[in-house]
């Protein structure tokens, strides 16, 4: 088996050869437990998590400076990005009818794929937590309606389409459009995806728990939440100190004021 491993990580990437090997040691120790084998094959031949460099997340301006730099039919995709969170298959396979403005909220419950020798087509999300409803902040709803209005499509129709009125291919659009708006930005590397981290960020900065970015993501579970910004909550230590010094705050004074006797 370890043989086995070692020829698939020859071919595949990391992410995807762990992932496998994930997967069949999880169908032998299915095997194992159901008697009809003595002991799993896969047994330590799983592969360690590779190293994850920790998120760096976009700024304030550095967003805004993608938005100003963005075409007029994607600008309100960037938005959508930074605003909700959304990965860009599910931005790109977003159909209007999953916007509810008076609600001020958004559903996802598809994402635009791209299978080998075909059109992109729509299928369901990345995994069942990825099936969600985000809200919808003011600054996202104007985007969206303004586009709508430059862009007009049906409740049925895709929210962001390409020229032709065809879904827009996640490929032509990270080479034809992103990457010329990221250098117009003045940003020497940047991704779609960092404005899923610059919403994950802006939402811990302003006190979301974990659960609540969890759901927001779309993530399996709120591990994997923890697993990727948990260096951007604050400090353990600074929570507590803060928390201490709240539970004294009423007697505050006299207890500077042995200290400082104290230290005398």
């Amino acid at each position: 088996m370890l043989a086995f491993r070692r020829g698939i990580e020859a071919k595949l990437s990391p992410t995807t050869s762990r992932q496998m090997m994930a997967l069949l040691a999880g169908i032998f120790a299915d095997a194992v437990e159901d008697g009809f084998l003595a002991k799993s094959p896969c047994r330590d031949t799983v592969p360690p998590r590779p190293h994850r460099e920790k998120v760096v997340p976009l700024t304030v301006e550095q967003v805004a400076a993608l938005v100003d730099a963005a075409p007029d039919r994607y600008r309100a995709l960037v938005v959508l990005g930074a605003g909700c969170g959304l990965r860009l298959g599910e931005a790109l396979g977003l159909k209007v009818s999953r916007v509810r403005f008076l609600e001020r909220e958004l559903d996802v419950l598809e994402q635009l794929t791209l299978v080998p020798g075909a059109p992109p087509k729509l299928a369901p999300p990345k995994t069942r937590g990825s099936i969600r409803t985000v809200p919808l902040a003011d600054v996202v709803a104007s985007a969206l309606a303004e586009h709508l209005a430059g862009f007009p499509a049906g409740a049925d129709d895709l929210v962001f389409r390409s020229r032709t009125g065809g879904p827009i291919w996640a490929n032509t659009f990270n080479n034809s459009v992103w990457q010329p708006l990221r250098k117009r930005a003045g940003l020497p590397t940047a991704r779609f995806h960092d404005l899923r981290h610059f919403t994950a960020s802006a939402l811990i900065r302003y006190g979301e728990s974990v659960k609540t970015v969890a759901h927001v993501l779309g993530h399996a579970d709120e591990t994997e939440t923890l697993r990727t910004y948990s260096h951007l909550w604050p400090d353990a230590d600074t929570r507590t100190r803060a928390a201490v010094d709240a539970a004294f705050a009423p007697s505050a004074d006299s207890v500077r004021t042995e200290g400082v006797a104290y230290l005398r």
